[in-house]
């Protein structure tokens, strides 16, 4: 019995991992079935499951764009560690359109609208959602972004100052 288990399991445990095919490096995709048709045939949905754990997701409202914060966890997957990556992904054709590593320890990302903003240390980088290209970088936190005018407004990063200042963001 011991000896038919032990190359049985073996079987089904290469099987299912050749069954996994990573998808641009950050996903693991496999076919899943969720159910049953009327006509009794299977329900296959495509299942996408991130090699790191999902953090934070932002999604503007109007575009077939994802962006995924994803952190790697500790061995236990209890607690984030402070490495990860952003993740930009193409709703449409289910593609990673751009990623980028970020250090959760001094960064923060904000989508506002059609603006992605990383910042990092003393400085906000501006991101092309498209291509994940830095447009533009300031020094400023934004609190507030008028789309219709294309200001933001914020204080100095990491500063102590009471200086509220508007930026032209085109």
């Amino acid at each position: 019995m011991k000896k038919t288990l032990f190359p049985f399991l073996f079987l089904c445990f290469t099987v299912y991992i050749n069954a996994q095919r990573t998808a641009n490096g950050f996903f693991v995709t496999k076919d899943t079935v969720i159910g049953k048709a009327f006509d009794g045939n299977d329900i296959v949905a495509k299942c996408y499951q991130p090699q790191h754990k999902i953090y934070r997701w932002h999604w503007d409202g109007f575009s077939d764009n994802l962006l995924l914060e994803l952190r790697q966890a500790n061995k236990k997957g209890t607690s984030f560690k402070n490495e990860g990556n952003v993740v930009m992904i193409d709703l449409e054709d289910k593609s990673v359109k751009w990623s980028r590593n970020v250090n959760y320890n001094n960064s923060e990302t904000k989508q506002q609208g059609r603006y992605l903003f990383l910042a990092e240390k003393k400085k906000n980088l501006c991101l092309d959602p498209e291509t994940g290209k830095v447009l533009w970088e300031n020094k400023n936190d934004f609190y507030f972004i008028d789309p219709k005018l294309n200001i933001g407004v914020g204080y100095p990063l990491q500063s102590m100052s009471n200086n509220l200042s508007a930026v032209d963001l085109s």
